[in-house]
């Protein structure tokens, strides 16, 4: 348990979560003040806020989370793309 947890990285897993940083908070024991720190980073979480965070997604290595993330900002990205890509497309077949 090395390896510190970044405030993007929290920020995204609360996102993918999609849940506010009060309930974010409150499912980690700790204030919405200190969430929002955290994602600024201002402050790092403790090791035990860093398990907690583990344990709420389920998974027990930091490394581990940032792959997850990456998979899904990416996934989500590609996804946004693809939209904008077929929006534009029916555009252009309306001006031929």
């Amino acid at each position: 348990m090395d390896d510190l947890m970044h405030g993007e990285q929290i920020k995204l897993i609360r996102m993918i979560l999609d849940i506010s940083q009060r309930e974010f908070a409150d499912k980690l024991g700790v204030t919405q003040a200190q969430v929002s720190r955290w994602e600024l980073g201002v402050y790092k979480p403790s090791r035990a806020s860093i398990a907690k965070i583990n344990r709420l997604v389920g998974v027990d290595n930091v490394r581990l989370i940032d792959s997850l993330v990456y998979s899904l900002t990416l996934h989500s990205a590609k996804e946004g793309i693809r939209e904008s890509y077929e929006v534009n497309a029916k555009g252009s077949d309306h001006d031929n």
